[in-house]
Parts: structure tokens; sequence; C-alpha cells
């Protein structure tokens, strides 16, 4: 889930941008967010819907509609991230020490490609990124409605998908694919995505 994570930690710039910018128009921001993050990654970012604010009580929240997240140039799917919005919510003050705090994401089906060569490369690892250091991202609630997971690892032979949702409590989940060559199915609920 830590994959996840960092996905939906990159759409952070998403808000950042949304900040600085919220009574200039967000849908003109567009274009500067997704080349922010396009830079910062190395993949690009798509965002084909409206930027709008979506305020909650306590911290200013944001939704980006038809975002689309490159995936890397060896991988075999389209892209590593897709879904019908992305809605975040930020905390500003964690900000001030370079940190990003967010305390609620949730993406509106999505689909995500997760995928490992048979070299052992991830396509969740990013640009300049170390994958042993931890990520100044922190997420808090993670909240998925109608995902696809998908789990693509030539180097161990796994090829499985995942349909998911989260409630009040946990997961919902149904799985389904081939585990070196055999095939595996399940389905269940499971605890908070993020803990």
């Amino acid at each position: 889930m830590r994959a996840l994570r960092w996905i939906a930690g990159v759409f952070a710039v998403l808000v950042v941008a949304g900040v600085l910018f919220l009574f200039f128009g967000l849908d003109t921001l567009r274009g500067p967010i997704a080349r922010a993050v396009t830079n910062a990654t190395g993949r690009e970012l798509k965002i084909e819907g409206r930027i709008r604010p979506a305020w909650d009580w306590i911290h200013p929240a944001f939704r980006a509609e038809r975002v689309t997240f490159a995936n890397a140039p060896w991988g075999k799917a389209p892209f590593l991230l897709r879904a019908d919005s992305l809605e975040i919510t930020l905390s500003v003050t964690p900000l001030l020490a370079g940190r990003v705090s967010l305390p609620d994401v949730r993406l509106e089906r999505p689909e995500v490609n997760l995928e490992q060569d048979a070299d052992g490369r991830r396509n969740w690892v990013l640009k300049d990124e170390d994958p042993n250091k931890p990520s100044r991202i922190r997420i808090r609630n993670l909240a998925l409605d109608r995902g696809e997971l998908r789990y693509d690892d030539a180097q161990h032979n796994v090829h499985v998908a995942a349909e998911l949702s989260t409630d009040a409590t946990g997961v919902n989940f149904e799985v389904r694919g081939r585990y070196r060559g055999l095939a595996v199915s399940g389905s269940g609920h499971g605890g908070p995505v993020l803990a």
C-alpha cells in the first residue's frame, strides 16, 4: 500500500498550487500543475477535467477530475494511475516545515497498474527516489470508490487483479489472477488501507 500512498502523495502538488492560486481560477492551473508534477517525477500527469475547491471544516480540499499519471517507459500498461476524480485535503501548517500532510485522499473509480519487470524494476519508484527512505508525504486516510488494482510481477510470475472499495471499517476486496502459474481468487474485508 506504500505505492498507493506515494501515488496519492504525488498529487499533493495539485493542492499546494491550488492554495496559492485559489482566487485566480483553478482550471487555469491544469497546465502548470501537470508540468510541475511531470518535472518532479519524470512521469506525465494529465488533468483532463476540472479542478475545483472542495472545502471541509478545517482544511482546504481540492478535486481534480479525469486524472491520469503515466507509467514507467518500460511498463506494459499505458498508465500507473487513472481516476475519474482525485480529492485531496491538505493540512497547511506542515508545509512550512517542507512536509505534506494529507488528512484525506479520495479516489473515485481509480485504476492502478503496479508492475515489476524481470530485472526487479518497480514502476511505482519515481525519478530520483530512494525506495528505502521514508516519504515526506503523509496520508492519514485513503478512500477508494470502486477501484481496480492490477499487480504484474514478471520477476516472481505473479499477475493479479483486485476490485477495491473502502467504507468506514476498512477495505472490501475481490482478487483473481495467477500466482506462479496457479489460478488464485478470493474476496473479503480488511482493515483500513493505511494504518
